[in-house]
């Protein structure tokens, strides 16, 4: 009947947000991830500048 219909409308719409959140997630731990990597590469490059980085001659 209707009420059927209904609920597996609100069903859908439940499992939709779930799935909005969930990408919204991913993102924010990609950007957490990019951030982390650039601070590793301005480590590399301070080391590299003050002369004790991974590259010796």
């Amino acid at each position: 009947g209707e009420e059927e219909e209904e609920e597996e409308e609100e069903e859908e719409e439940e499992e939709e947000e779930e799935e909005e959140e969930e990408e919204e997630e991913e993102e924010e731990e990609e950007e957490e991830e990019e951030e982390e990597e650039e601070e590793e590469t301005k480590t590399d490059e301070e080391s590299y500048a003050n002369g004790d980085g991974l590259v010796k001659e």
